[in-house]
């Protein structure tokens, strides 16, 4: 806003008088901390908020240099502009029980609606977060905020809370509501050596169909199913419980089914579904594949293989059970008592050992390997590769003119320095090896030919006078 030219009238003017001007509230207090008035440009400025909105009288004197003063008044009106809602405070999950009496209201400060200075009033709507109505057993009422209900089916719901203005601006959020599932005694349903079809009750069924190909259905609850032949079919609905199979045949889990559980001794795989599944394995050579889940996988005793793909995926081993191995399409750290691991996939990802001695293989792009401590044998495959092997006598697998290996300061014996040996099958043994302060970066060529079956590149110490 800006008093215009020519708004007073100085008379003296002609003599070379010069106005100068000042800017208050018309009750002589000082204008309000968001409005600022330049008096060499009589221009007022400033950005009001949410709290200044209503009708400011303004006085503007004009002095002269002989002190006479005049002064004018105009009203300022600053109009509202509607604020949307914002979310004040995130929603906490809320854990339930099936069958348990729930009821849950919003906090008042949930929202934050700039414009309740001015009365503005916001309305409430709930539904599931893809816009689907809540289940049948749970009511929200708008006016006080509350969800209430007896809680039905186990499972999560996913709900979305929105707050609305007056003017229509909405904002919302989100949050989970988990209904776990009441146990309750279930039945012990045995076959016969046909093809049986056995189905549960609403309990913690068992169900096991003995010799033939058997269509087994559990039900609500937590049941565990014998499954012996590759042929037998295992039904299960979503949030219908935690449900078992145990199994003596290698198994894929049907959907729906959480864990699966290898018996005997045989060397089987278990393969899980799109659920976070818990797969164990028996005495024998287990493959365990949990399938795109955060998965759970237990080896147990044998030389097992261990399929990741899921940065949530755990592996776990003890001391003593056999040697195992870890395929892994993402960047993957062995676990303890975990001693090889393969890189998988089409991206360049990194794996890490342990201080066992590891073997890990790279896949087909440029990895990164690191041996950790134990002798370590570091194969980066094809890519131009960086292999680290750590403490320990380290063997390193070179193929590519780009691959680099690295040794650091201290990962070498007392007054030895590393060097290269290249050992091509069926030939004397050559060394080859470019020298800077911590890193060697191995050159593709002996010095009078190629690389061409170079097999492996290994560290040996060497004494180095002084």
């Amino acid at each position: 806003m800006e008093n215009t030219q020519g708004a007073y009238a100085d008379a003296d003017s002609i003599y070379g008088d010069v106005l100068t001007y000042t800017a208050t509230l018309a009750n002589g207090s000082a204008l309000p901390s968001w409005l600022t008035f330049d008096a060499a440009s009589r221009t007022f400025s400033g950005v009001p908020g949410n709290t200044d909105v209503g009708s400011l009288n303004v006085v503007v004197t004009a002095t002269d240099t002989s002190g006479l003063s005049a002064s004018s008044t105009f009203a300022l009106n600053v109009a509202n502009v509607n604020d949307a809602p914002t979310v004040a405070q995130p929603l906490a999950a809320q854990n339930i029980t099936q069958g348990q009496l729930y009821q849950y209201t919003i906090p008042a400060g949930a929202f934050a609606d700039p414009d309740s200075v001015h009365g503005d009033v916001l309305t409430y709507s709930a539904m599931l977060t893809d816009g689907s109505a809540l289940p049948a057993w749970l009511t929200f009422d708008t006016a006080s905020r509350t969800f209430s209900g007896t809680a039905g089916d186990p499972g999560s719901l996913s709900l979305r809370l929105v707050a609305t203005d007056a003017a229509g601006a909405s904002v919302a959020t989100t949050f989970d509501l988990d209904v776990a599932y009441t146990s309750t005694p279930g039945q012990m349903l045995v076959g016969t050596s046909a093809n049986n079809t056995l189905t549960g009750s609403a309990g913690d069924d068992t169900l096991d169909g003995l010799a033939g190909s058997d269509t087994m259905t559990g039900g609500l609850g937590n049941d565990t199913y014998l499954v012996d032949r590759a042929a037998d079919k295992v039904i299960e609905n979503a949030y219908q419980g935690i449900d078992t199979v145990q199994s003596t045949v290698t198994y894929t889990l049907a959907a729906n089914v959480e864990n699966l559980e290898l018996l005997g001794t045989s060397s089987l795989a278990g393969y899980g579904n799109a659920l976070d599944n818990i797969i164990t394995g028996n005495s024998g050579s287990n493959t365990l594949d949990g399938g795109v889940g955060a998965d759970t996988l237990v080896g147990g005793m044998g030389n097992d293989v261990y399929v990741v793909d899921n940065s949530g995926d755990v592996v776990t081993e003890n001391p003593g059970e056999g040697t195992d191995r870890v395929n892994a399409s993402i960047d993957y750290t062995l676990g303890s008592d975990l001693e090889n691991l393969t890189l998988t996939g089409t991206t360049a990802i990194t794996g890490t050992g342990t201080e066992l001695n590891n073997a890990i293989t790279g896949n087909a792009l440029d990895n990164v390997l690191y041996g950790m401590d134990g002798n370590d044998t570091l194969n980066g495959g094809l890519g131009a590769d960086t292999l680290v092997g750590g403490m320990g006598n380290d063997v390193y697998v070179v193929d590519n003119s780009g691959d680099v290996v690295t040794e650091n300061p201290g990962e070498l014996v007392q007054h030895c320095f590393c060097k290269f040996e290249f050992i091509r099958p069926g030939a004397r043994a050559e060394r080859l090896a470019k020298v800077s302060e911590d890193r060697r970066r191995v050159l593709r060529g002996y010095i009078t030919s190629n690389l061409e079956g170079v097999k492996s590149l290994q560290r040996i110490p060497f004494m180095v006078a002084l």
